[in-house]
């Protein structure tokens, strides 16, 4: 059984059509992103500065190798600067605070 459209409603069928895609495009842009990936939620108990930092401290060697100073040298470095790389906290999420900051300078450079 054919149907045969008019025009007019043919017409109607394609905008309402055309309006439907767009509706879907805008929503799948436009769809609210975390502010925090799930991944990093954790990172103040499972991050590897958590983890492994207070681990390196004991073994001074480890942690030389690690960071190329000493812990003395690290925690004198952190006082010079650690004014100048503090953060804020917002109501959106907490900064990464200045020991570790420094700490991913360090194995950055």
């Amino acid at each position: 059984m054919d149907v045969y459209l008019s025009e007019s409603e043919s017409d109607d069928e394609s905008l309402l059509l055309v309006a439907m895609i767009e509706d879907e495009e805008h929503e799948r842009h436009h769809k609210r992103k975390c502010w925090v990936h799930n991944i990093n939620k954790e990172r103040d108990i499972l991050g590897e500065y958590t983890t492994l930092i207070p681990q390196l401290k004991a073994d001074p060697t480890r942690f030389f190798i690690y960071f190329r100073m000493i812990p003395d040298c690290f925690d004198e470095i952190l006082g010079w600067i650690s004014d100048e790389i503090c953060k804020i906290p917002t109501n959106f999420r907490m900064p990464i605070p200045p020991s570790e900051r420094l700490a991913i300078a360090l194995r950055y450079y």
